[in-house]
């Protein structure tokens, strides 16, 4: 996979840049707040063996992204990192308890205008819907402890329910938690709509699905500067 990653890149290369050569549509540069809806996460707790991870939705104050990009007719070359950060909800099916999760993706895509509906030409005031894909890097890091356990004292324990051997119990469970990170290759498709205020200047509405370590979903709000 990563080599096929690397092919891509020179592939993209080597077809873009000769358009730019001839070209001066220019570039661009865009930040966006955006929603995104975490997916499961298949990762170990305390052991060798896989678990599911319930990752919580997080919202545009946690999440974000930005992109360069280079435009060509109707068509971009898009360097986009994408980041968010938020709750662990489950783990192997029970409520976690202080999870937290960060996740970042960088990708390059190729963008395409679908078509440009003027407003008001003299204005710049215009419509441009636009798709893509992409591929890239994605990974994160996750801290969670399961709810009902508690953590181990020096020399540790088990089977006591409120962490104290004084008191016994047989509800909880001995447990310290457990952290996770893992990274690899990400793929990313894209559909929006920039509507153009001026030439230089709009607001792009996008949506991006990013799977890589999980499969994820942003809805994302942010101008967009060209130059």
């Amino acid at each position: 996979m990563n080599k096929q990653i690397k092919y891509f890149f020179a592939a993209a290369c080597c077809l873009f840049l000769p358009n730019v050569a001839i070209a001066g549509d220019g570039g661009y540069i865009q930040a966006a707040y955006t929603y995104a809806s975490m997916g499961d996460v298949s990762a170990p707790y305390r052991g060798a063996a896989d678990k599911t991870w319930g990752l919580e939705e997080s919202d545009g104050g946690s999440s974000g992204n930005i992109a360069l990009g280079y435009k060509v007719g109707d068509f971009a070359l898009e360097l986009k990192a994408d980041y968010a950060e938020g709750a662990i909800e489950s783990v192997d099916g029970t409520n976690a308890k202080n999870g937290s999760y960060n996740w970042a993706a960088l990708t390059i895509a190729g963008l395409y205008d679908v078509a440009k509906i003027d407003i008001d030409k003299k204005a710049g005031l215009a419509i441009i819907p636009y798709v893509g894909a992409g591929v890239g890097l994605d990974g994160g890091y996750m801290n969670a402890q399961k709810l009902g356990t508690v953590n181990c004292n020096k020399g540790g324990y088990s089977n006591l329910s409120d962490g104290n051997p004084s008191t016994g119990g047989a509800d909880g469970q001995c447990d310290s938690g457990d952290d996770r990170s893992d990274y690899g290759a990400a793929v990313r498709g894209t559909a929006g709509v920039l509507l153009q205020a001026h030439e230089n200047l709009g607001l792009s509405i996008n949506y991006d699905y990013i799977t890589g370590v999980g499969d994820n979903h942003l809805v994302g709000a942010g101008l967009r500067l060209s130059f």
